[in-house]
């Protein structure tokens, strides 16, 4: 275990030091390009005004199906939205589509739920045998409450777009199999 946390200390030392030998412009010009999206993102969120309508596209189908559930929504599969109206519904966008199809009680109950874990996870890591147990508790829960919020954020136009699924309600292969995996542990 000592090899390996040398291995990983030179890699990361190597890794942090490597830019500083590139030429500044080439560094700059590889940031911007890499990052661009991001800053788009970012500009898109402080100014939607000024962005183009194609920028804005998803967030304003995401506000106009959580502001057409109301109360208690149009009903389970009833929501209109999902229909070639807002991309990624089933997946970044889920939470537009719960509030749409179960309203605001709807969607304040996915959010309890999520608290809940949270309590939960944070009880179970306080009640570890070892402090291996607490952290990997504790870790997991996090990772799944945090995901959760930054994609309830994102949807509500709190965030900017981020791309993060919510976690136990969006459609994925992968990444359901490993936060079911992280659930478990």
């Amino acid at each position: 275990t000592l090899l390996l946390v040398f291995v990983l200390a030179v890699g990361l030392v190597l890794a942090t030091a490597l830019p500083m030998f590139m030429p500044r412009e080439e560094l700059n010009a590889t940031i911007e390009e890499n990052f661009a999206h991001v800053q788009k993102r970012i500009d898109t969120f402080q100014n939607p005004e000024e962005a183009s309508t194609d920028d804005t596209y998803q967030i304003t189908q995401s506000m106009i199906a959580i502001g057409s559930g109301g109360l208690t929504g149009l009903g389970l599969g009833e929501g209109r939205q999902k229909y070639n109206y807002l991309p990624e519904s089933h997946n970044d966008f889920v939470f537009a589509i719960i509030g749409e199809e179960l309203g605001f009680i709807g969607t304040i109950s996915v959010i309890l739920l999520f608290v809940a874990f949270l309590i939960f996870g944070i009880s179970i890591a306080m009640r570890a045998a070892t402090p291996f147990a607490a952290v990997l508790a504790s870790g997991y829960t996090m990772l799944i409450v945090v995901q959760a919020f930054l994609n309830i954020g994102v949807t509500t136009r709190l965030l900017p777009t981020t791309g993060i699924s919510l976690p136990f309600f969006s459609y994925g292969g992968s990444s359901a199999v490993c936060l079911y995996f992280g659930f478990g542990l």
